[in-house]
This record gives structure tokens, C-alpha cells and sequence, in this order.
């Protein structure tokens, strides 16, 4: 009788996303949501299977898969007003033909910034500071994974995996890039498990999207101003920012939890500021849209 409780619990819930579809509350790309989302569907069933005679832990664990997709939803159409500057020139990789990606990519004299973009579906990443005469050194097991990369002023470097070739098994994807240049980074994770090491790196903007997983992001002080804009599903997040940076975060958030270490922040208008902002050499401001997920923002 429990087990029926809880299958006629899911179809109900079925029911109230497809019915908020149908008249347009929101909408509701079902194969990019199961897809990004279906590691949270498999957990609640494996909860209600062992808590099978505790009726409510079993329900709950629903109701939360539930709140998932409506966040994702919410994130989902916030994304088109989010504030993702992007100039053409960052679209020039397009004309760039598609090949295999290399283990190694020189950088050209005439370069002087970078562009990276990465749009991976389940790998486990990481970015480390190279230097010397490559742009980019790649070490991945993830099969098929393509790149583009255009030369220039600002070079810009593209790395995809296409879902019709995705695996559900997690590679592997190292990167290490050039740290004598300042860069832009547009990073798409559906699912991710990994660290953004960005210490030693001069990043000025960083786009990070992010489906569900575990991720840390070390940001270090060659940059004296860097904007980073999150987007979070259910995600656990550690930022790690240098001790006498300026911070300031302007968070949308539906059950997201964003805890400040070893930081005194002041909220202004929803807006939370470090009282050393004003005076601080280096500035961070940050953008962070996210569903429920777990975001800790530590000074070091």
C-alpha cells in the first residue's frame, strides 16, 4: 500500500509540471531536464527502496525531486535575462572547423588574450595554470571530444562533446592554460565533478553554468577586477577568493544555501558587499542564479 502511496505521489507530480507547461507557467524542456537532472531521480527511488516502511523520509525524498525540476525550470527561463555579456568577436570559434581535440596547442606571438569555452555533459574537470610557448595542454579520456580554435588577437578556444556521442560514464578532461595571458571562460557542466583552479591564472570574466554535482573554484589576485556569473541546478560549490579581495554578490536563489567564511559581508539592497569593497585593490563581483544548491564563498 506504501509503495502505491508513492508511485501515485510521482504521477501526481508529473501531472502538476506538465499541467504548469501546458498553460504556461514555465516551460519545461523535458529532454535537457532528464538529462541534466536524472542522478536526483535515481536517488529519491533508491531512498524510498530502503526507507520503504517510513512513509514520510520516502515522500519527502519526492517532494525534493519535485522542487528540483520547478528550480531548474525557474533557472531555465531566467537564463535568457541573465546577465551573460557575450560579444560577437567571442563567437568568431564558429567559422573555425571542428576537429578532434589536440593534447597540445602553441600559443601565437601575436596573442594577447584568451577565450575559453567549454561544454561538457559528464566529465570530471580540471583547469590549471600552464605557461611557456602552449596556449592550452589537454590530458582527457572522454572519447570524441572535439574543439575549434581560432587564432588572433584573442585566441579563442572551443571544447564540446555532442549528445548523440555522450556517455553516462564520467571522463576524465586535465587542461592546463597559458597563465601569461588574461582570459574569458564560458563553462557549461551538465554533470561535474572537479576543480576550477584559476590561482595563478589572470581570468577577467568567467561564465559558469553548472547542472548538478560537486565543484571547487579557486580564484587568485592576478586579476585586479573579475566578474564571475553562476548558474547553479543542485550543485555543492566551494569559492575560494584571496583574503584581501573586494566582494560583492548579487544572488537569486529558490532554496540555495550561500554561506560567507572568514568574510564580513554587509547586505545592501539584496546585494551583499565585504566592508573592505571600497579600498580593495582587487574587486570580484559575482552573479549567482541557483536552484538548491549548496554555495560556500571562503577567504584565504
Amino acid at each position: 500500500m506504501k509503495r502505491k502511496s508513492t508511485v501515485g505521489l510521482v504521477l501526481i507530480f508529473i501531472g502538476i509540471i506538465w499541467i504548469m507547461d501546458l498553460v504556461g507557467v514555465m516551460e519545461l524542456d523535458w529532454t535537457k531536464a532528464l538529462r541534466t537532472l536524472w542522478p536526483v531521480i535515481f536517488i529519491a527511488a533508491g531512498i524510498s527502496l530502503l526507507f520503504d516502511r517510513n512513509r514520510f523520509i520516502s515522500i519527502l525524498a519526492w517532494i525534493l525531486v519535485f522542487v528540483v525540476f520547478i528550480g531548474f525550470c525557474i533557472i531555465d527561463e531566467v537564463e535568457k535575462d541573465f546577465e551573460f555579456e557575450k560579444d560577437k568577436s567571442d563567437f568568431k570559434y564558429v567559422e573555425a572547423d571542428i576537429v578532434p581535440a589536440a593534447d597540445e596547442i602553441f600559443l601565437d606571438g601575436a596573442t594577447e588574450e584568451g577565450k575559453l569555452i567549454i561544454e561538457l555533459e559528464t566529465a570530471k574537470v580540471n583547469i590549471e595554470d600552464g605557461h611557456g610557448e602552449l596556449l592550452a595542454k589537454l590530458d582527457t579520456d572522454i572519447p570524441n571530444l572535439e574543439q575549434q580554435f581560432a587564432e588572433g588577437k584573442q585566441a579563442v578556444l572551443r571544447y564540446m562533446h555532442r549528445e548523440t556521442e555522450k556517455s553516462n560514464i564520467a571522463g576524465n578532461f586535465t587542461l592546463w592554460i597559458n597563465h601569461d595571458i588574461p582570459w574569458e571562460m564560458d563553462t557549461t557542466l551538465s554533470v561535474v565533478d572537479g576543480k576550477l583552479n584559476l590561482s595563478k591564472i589572470p581570468v577577467k570574466k568567467l561564465n559558469l553554468k553548472l547542472g548538478v554535482g560537486d565543484l571547487d573554484l579557486i580564484i587568485g589576485d592576478r586579476q585586479e577586477h573579475m566578474t564571475v556569473n553562476i548558474q547553479a541546478g543542485a550543485t555543492d560549490l566551494d569559492i575560494y577568493i584571496p583574503e584581501n579581495a573586494g566582494l560583492m554578490v548579487k544572488s537569486g536563489r529558490l532554496l540555495s544555501n550561500i554561506s560567507f567564511h572568514n568574510i564580513n559581508m554587509v547586505n545592501k539592497d539584496d546585494v551583499y558587499i565585504s566592508d573592505n569593497y571600497d579600498e580593495a585593490t582587487q574587486k570580484i563581483e559575482m552573479q549567482i542564479q541557483s536552484a538548491v544548491s549548496t554555495i560556500e564563498i571562503f577567504a584565504q
